[in-house]
């Protein structure tokens, strides 16, 4: 039998919590997902202390910026004390700023945060200057544990000329930053912009309970591998009951899995329990797309990026 969830902890979620397919979900209910996440809550508070107005959060590259620095805020390899200072200050300033976020969400510009991916245009990063191939290194930012064995190739949307990658790699944070910033060629950056075939089977996370269902239907049942963090207060869980995804079931019916933006900011480091078991998405931390097979019909090599921010 599995061990209750704690009742205390604003990131534990029943899979009945909310509704699952944001894409069919309001403003209202957008924005409380955004402000019951680690993500969403440390965006809305930055973008809170910017001053900056509704409509100029939401243009697509300042949300873009925001989030990655709110990933990093939050980041999981924070020294324990520090990640808990700050996710205690999170939950208290957030639900301050939840008629920014629906000023916010309200915006068109934000449409894109929930909206299936641009098969038209992805960017992918270069970690050593040469173009993209079928059969690409292992990015050493990647977690192994998630994808044991597994060939991927990971791209960014771009969007009014920048992407989540880029501002990753710009301001040196997240997996990404971290990656580009230890070895790997300096900049400025190759970038090739990616055209996926249209008919790319592509399973869109943009809720925790998409991540939740992708491993519900494609289980593969582990200890939870976090043991070294006091993140969830593990003595209420029951570590075995853990799920990911089996990424070679999944690439059966799936050429990839796109974490949306919207899904970055309301599912990443939220559990999601169920009778079969709870799932935990953590380790993207950025919009991004894990291709399991070469599904692209072209690409190109666009201009270099030369990081603005550092």
């Amino acid at each position: 039998m599995n061990t209750p969830f704690s009742n205390h902890s604003p990131y534990h979620r029943s899979a009945t919590d909310w509704n699952p397919s944001h894409r069919a979900a309001g403003i209202e209910e957008k924005g409380a997902a955004l402000l019951a996440a680690p993500v969403g809550q440390a965006f809305i508070a930055i973008a809170a202390a910017t001053g900056l107005s509704p409509h100029e959060i939401a243009a697509p590259a300042t949300s873009i910026y925001l989030a990655a620095q709110a990933a990093d805020d939050v980041e999981l390899y924070h020294i324990e004390n520090a990640r808990e200072e700050e996710l205690c200050f999170l939950r208290r300033e957030a639900p301050k700023h939840s008629r920014l976020a629906r000023e916010i969400l309200a915006y068109p510009d934000t449409a894109w945060w929930f909206s299936p991916m641009d098969t038209e245009n992805q960017i992918w990063v270069s970690e050593d200057r040469n173009p993209p191939s079928e059969q690409p290194g292992e990015p050493a930012w990647i977690h192994s544990d998630i994808r044991q064995d597994m060939w991927a190739f990971v791209t960014s949307t771009y969007i009014e000329d920048t992407a989540s990658m880029l501002a990753a790699v710009d301001l040196q944070i997240c997996d990404v930053g971290y990656g580009y910033g230890n070895g790997y060629a300096g900049p400025p950056y190759a970038v090739w912009r990616m055209k996926a075939a249209p008919e790319a089977r592509v399973f869109e996370v943009d809720s925790p309970h998409a991540w939740h269902e992708l491993c519900m239907k494609y289980t593969r049942r582990m200890r939870f591998p976090l043991h070294d963090y006091d993140l969830l207060d593990l003595d209420t869980l029951d570590v075995h009951s853990y799920l990911e995804p089996d990424w070679a079931k999944v690439r059966k019916d799936w050429d990839a899995v796109h974490l949306t933006l919207g899904g970055l900011l309301t599912s990443h480091q939220v559990a999601v329990e169920s009778d079969a078991g709870w799932t935990y998405q953590y380790g993207w931390d950025t919009e991004q797309t894990w291709w399991l097979r070469w599904v692209f019909s072209r690409y190109e090599r666009l201009d270099d990026h030369t990081p603005t921010f550092q």
